[in-house]
């Protein structure tokens, strides 16, 4: 009897630890899963932002939509998705999150939101702006990488 109860026991015990091991891998998955459809949310919102500053995808854009005024009118959208973004990140994503996003913002500069996107006269320094700016974009972006 005492051999049937110590199979009882142990097999309880392992049944209850198996069940705990389950129940934590699947909250892991479906955090991971709502991470991953909350950094999709995320790019989405900037497609339109990077389009604009890749050449390769908007080789024929007219040249009196410039950065500020794309980046500017993009803000509201921009802003929102980093509002929604940011709970799913963890301590430490926060800080190069909150510094990539204030970069992309020019916050850093003292002054308005994209001041510093206003576009300089001359192509040479206009497609060295754009080049800056994206890579700023691409930075920010980088944080919504799937896991």
């Amino acid at each position: 009897m005492s051999d049937t109860i110590v199979a009882f026991i142990s097999g309880s015990i392992v049944a209850v630890l198996a069940s705990f091991l389950a129940h934590v891998f699947s909250k892991s998955r479906n955090r991971l899963r709502e991470f991953n459809q909350a950094a999709a949310d995320f790019k989405s919102a900037f497609i339109p932002a990077l389009r604009f500053l890749d050449y390769k995808y908007s080789p024929e854009r007219p040249p009196e939509i410039g950065i500020h005024k794309t980046l500017s009118n993009a803000f509201d959208q921009h802003e929102i998705a980093v509002i929604k973004f940011r709970p799913y990140l963890n301590r430490q994503e926060f800080i190069g999150f909150d510094n990539a996003w204030d970069d992309y913002c020019g916050k850093k500069s003292g002054k308005p939101y994209f001041v510093e996107y206003a576009e300089p006269e001359g192509f040479t320094k206009k497609d060295h702006a754009q080049k800056i700016y994206l890579k700023k974009l691409n930075r920010l972006i980088t944080f919504a990488e799937p896991k």
